[in-house]
C-alpha cells in the first residue's frame, strides 16, 4: 500500500510530496543499512531487557540479597501473573 502510494505521488503534476531524493540509489541504500542498524539494536536491548528481568534477578536476589528460593519466587510471581493476562490481549490485537 505504501508502495502504491509513492508511485501514485510521482506521475501526477504536482505531488503532495517530493521524493526526488530517494530516486538515488546510494541515498536509499543509505537509509535502508540505517534503518537495519536501528532496528538490531532496539532488538538487543529489549533481549537484555528481558534477559535480564528473568534469569539476573533472582540470581542477584539469592545471591547477593540472601532471599530464599520462596521468597524470590513470590517476589517474582506478580510479574509472571502479569505476563499470563496481558499476553493473550496483547496478542489478540496484533
Amino acid at each position: 500500500m505504501i508502495l502504491a502510494g509513492l508511485l501514485l505521488q510521482e506521475f501526477p503534476k504536482r505531488p503532495a510530496k517530493s521524493f526526488d531524493l530517494f530516486g538515488f540509489l546510494t541515498v536509499a541504500a543509505g537509509l535502508g543499512c540505517i534503518l537495519y542498524v536501528l532496528s538490531i539494536l532496539i532488538s538487543s536491548a529489549t533481549s537484555i531487557a528481558l534477559f535480564g528481568g528473568v534469569f539476573l534477578l533472582p540470581l542477584f536476589l539469592q545471591n547477593l540479597q540472601g532471599y530464599t528460593a520462596m521468597q524470590t519466587g513470590m517476589l517474582m510471581f506478580p510479574g509472571a501473573i502479569a505476563t499470563g493476562i496481558t499476553m493473550p490481549l496483547g496478542g489478540k490485537h496484533l
